[in-house]
């Protein structure tokens, strides 16, 4: 996954996972929109969205700015109009 570091994940001999809880933690908090639970409309990939022309608002205005510039230009690329909303 883009968003996990696999150097900082360890599975020990006895099977535990070291590593992995931290990071999806802290990805909630950073990133929260990864988490949210809803169910996708239009062909949308990853964010869900219905292309240009959204169905639906699934991305608030705290979690686009918390978004990296990749991340802002792939929803400009999916929904435009949703874009400009968040921008506003």
């Amino acid at each position: 996954m883009p968003h996990l570091k696999d150097e900082s994940i360890t599975i020990n001999e006895d099977g535990t996972v070291t590593g992995l809880k931290e990071q999806l933690e802290s990805l909630k908090e950073n990133k929260g929109y990864l988490f949210k639970e809803t169910e996708p409309t239009g062909t949308g990939g990853s964010l869900g969205n219905g292309g240009k022309g959204g169905t639906g608002k699934t991305i608030t205005k705290e979690e686009f700015d918390k978004m990296s510039y990749s991340e802002k230009v792939e929803l400009y690329n999916k929904d435009q109009d949703l874009y400009r909303e968040l921008t506003k």
